[in-house]
């Protein structure tokens, strides 16, 4: 069945919002109000909006990572939410600042409530944050777990979001072996029977890795997939995964060359 997109509404970074350079989003319903969240990656912070019935955005509060020393929002990058019992929570994680944040969206204003923030510096010999780009969420035996990527440290962290939002460090998985976890990027999950996966990008690495998520909150590595295993593979400079359903499961992953030459030009000595 054929569709349309019909714009709705556009909004452009002011003085009152933190949506320069947005690159993260993720929605959320709370007290009966649809929200938007947006990580503004040149701007350090997050915006929360409304969304109202005709699809405008309803600019509700504004985070800068200058607010509070405490915050790490420092190159805010991706975004996600995560109900656990009655409360909603927003984590965000932040390139710059090599970390990540937690908060609660408050059930009548809909304002963000700081609960934690994890920097790569309070555990450096174990943490994978230095980058943290990627992030997701999931669930496993009524525990909720936040995973995050670290792009420069080539590798993952895993954390139990908690009741009341604090974040406590389960696991942390380094490159090494077969693992494709150099440049650690985008980040999907599954949960295929009574198994929760996470996949992992690499996009130095050309591939992607698969893990089981334990009731614990520990990654055990099931699958490594590299572009130089098939030449029908397309994953050279593989970036950012997507878990969706039709007639069967199956794992869509998008690549990028130019991603891959950026990054190694970066990374470079000078």
């Amino acid at each position: 069945m054929a569709f349309s997109l019909t714009n709705k509404f556009n909004i452009t970074d002011n003085a009152a919002l933190e949506i320069d350079g947005p690159i993260g989003l993720s929605t959320a319903v709370v007290g009966g109000k649809h929200l938007l969240f947006v990580a503004g990656s040149d701007g350090n912070g997050l915006t929360n909006f409304e969304i109202t019935k005709n699809g405008h955005l309803k600019n509700v509060q504004a985070l800068n990572d200058a607010a509070n020393p405490a915050f790490e929002l420092g190159g805010a990058h991706s975004v996600a939410t995560a109900r656990v019992g009655t409360k909603t929570f927003l984590l965000a994680t932040a390139d710059d600042d090599n970390g990540i944040s937690s908060f609660q969206v408050s059930k009548h204003s809909r304002h963000l409530i700081n609960r934690d923030n994890v920097d790569d510096t309070d555990n450096a010999a174990a943490f994978e944050l230095i980058g943290a780009n990627g992030l997701v969420t999931a669930k496993v035996s009524g525990s909720t777990y936040v995973i995050v990527s670290g792009i420069v440290d080539a590798g993952l962290s895993v954390f139990q979001l908690h009741g009341n939002g604090t974040l406590t460090n389960t696991d942390n998985i380094s490159d090494g072996g077969a693992l494709e976890l150099i440049g650690a990027s985008g980040l999907a999950t599954a949960t295929i029977g009574v198994n929760t996966f996470v996949f992992a990008a690499g996009i130095v690495d050309d591939g992607v890795s698969a893990f089981t998520l334990a009731a614990n909150g520990t990654l055990t590595n099931t699958d490594n997939v590299n572009d130089a295993d098939n030449a029908a593979l397309l994953l050279d400079g593989v970036i950012a995964q997507r878990w969706s359903r039709d007639d069967i499961e199956r794992l869509r992953v998008l690549g990028g060359d130019a991603l891959e030459a950026a990054l190694a030009s970066a990374a470079a000595p000078a």
